[in-house]
């Protein structure tokens, strides 16, 4: 795994705020780019590229943020589910990190940005990123009873038609 000073670069971006401090900062990436990258850093963590992925997700993570907090409104949804895919990234890596906080942090993110979105295939996954860092913070039972309930709340909506639905809420159970 990597070394400390990667988890406390990300630690260090989670403590900044700059769209409460008014910082200037115009998007870097459009929707579209923003979830290819995201994409390919989702291949990467499943090549298990844990220490050059976790070094570039401060990158990825602000590129979200600045998108997300100054996109344009035509687009607002894909921007949020851009937004979800970058942060959803963010929490499985430092699950699997034992960066538990800052785990628990960005599946926070993600989950607000998923019910922003109306988007519950997002939501199921957010959920599931917050059942995991809870976990990994040993909080079983607040997991379970996420978890259950989500894949209760898929399995109401899902259809055989809806074959990413049924599958996240597979993976909630």
């Amino acid at each position: 795994f990597p070394p400390r000073r990667s988890t406390d670069l990300v630690r260090g971006y989670f403590a900044r705020f700059d769209h409460l401090l008014g910082v200037p900062c115009a998007p870097s990436l459009d929707a579209a780019a923003l979830r290819v990258r995201a994409a390919n850093s989702h291949e990467r963590y499943q090549a298990a590229e844990y220490e050059g992925l976790v070094s570039s997700l401060p990158d990825l993570l602000q590129a979200a943020d600045l998108l997300q907090h100054n996109g344009g409104r035509a687009e607002r949804r894909e921007i949020l589910l851009s937004y979800v895919s970058s942060y959803v990234l963010a929490a499985k890596l430092l699950t699997k990190l034992g960066a538990a906080d800052l785990a628990q942090l960005a599946a926070d993110r993600c989950a607000s940005a998923a019910l922003e979105a109306g988007s519950l295939e997002a939501q199921g996954m957010a959920a599931y990123q917050v059942a995991c860092a809870l976990l990994r913070s040993d909080r079983p039972e607040d997991a379970e009873s996420l978890a259950v309930g989500m894949a209760t709340k898929l399995g109401n909506e899902a259809r055989s038609d809806q074959p990413n639905l049924v599958s996240v809420g597979g993976a909630l159970w």
